[in-house]
């Protein structure tokens, strides 16, 4: 059994930093706008051999090469490739068919989405985090807003398991379907919060600090990778 079963999202983000490392270790990272161009290119290619001999893609397969969800990764790249000020045709292309990729649909984990809708809806956010990634959307700066995105990944974390667990109890005594949720809700955002200031804060910038000084004794210069801490 899953320790928790929103967890799945992690074994995809865990293999795209096995990859990412290996790129940064082997010296590849300086041409990552054409790995991540044949990259898609042979994800195309595959689907279109997939789909031709009516084959499915086993879980192993699919986990090794994110052939799933290797495209959204790749948007956030781009997206930030494009914000450094790198505009090249590699990076275009990259982002065309990371976001042309969602044609394919979706899988069981995205609730098995047909082609077009997956592509507008893959579209539609991409549109959206480019207009954010270029300041274009100033009320993203509202305060609670910028609350609400700092503890969003430590609410992922505690939302199922113990907003689901306190929902079971209280219904099973009785207590409403509207009430059990909004307190379930309220908790999930105090746990976050909570680890939010009390960890991410705390020791987030510290972590970030050895990884870049570790960056720079490694390549003799800060990764065009990482954001300057402060």
């Amino acid at each position: 059994m899953p320790i928790d079963l929103a967890y799945w999202t992690l074994s995809a983000e865990i293999m795209f930093y096995i990859v990412m490392g290996a790129i940064f270790c082997f010296g590849y990272l300086p041409k990552i706008d054409r790995i991540c161009v044949g990259y898609l290119v042979a994800l195309h290619a595959l689907r279109v051999a997939v789909f031709a001999a009516g084959l499915r893609m086993t879980p192993p397969f699919a986990w090794f090469s994110l052939i799933n969800y290797g495209h959204f990764f790749i948007i956030g790249i781009t997206l930030f490739r494009l914000r450094s000020g790198v505009c090249s045709v590699a990076v275009v292309a990259a982002l065309v068919l990371a976001v042309l990729y969602s044609a394919w649909g979706g899988t069981k984990r995205s609730q098995s989405i047909s082609g077009l809708p997956y592509l507008l809806v893959t579209a539609s956010l991409a549109t959206v985090m480019a207009l954010a990634v270029f300041e274009r959307l100033p009320f993203l700066a509202w305060r609670p807003l910028v609350f609400l995105g700092n503890i969003s990944y430590p609410r992922y974390l505690v939302h199922q398991r113990i907003g689901s667990d306190i929902m079971f109890y209280l219904q099973g005594r009785q207590v409403s379907i509207y009430v059990s949720t909004c307190l379930a809700i309220l908790v999930a955002f105090i746990f976050a919060t909570l680890i939010h200031y009390r960890v991410e804060r705390r020791y987030g910038l510290r972590l970030r600090r050895i990884v870049q000084e570790y960056l720079r004794r490694l390549t003799g210069t800060m990764s065009q990778g990482l954001p300057e801490a402060g």
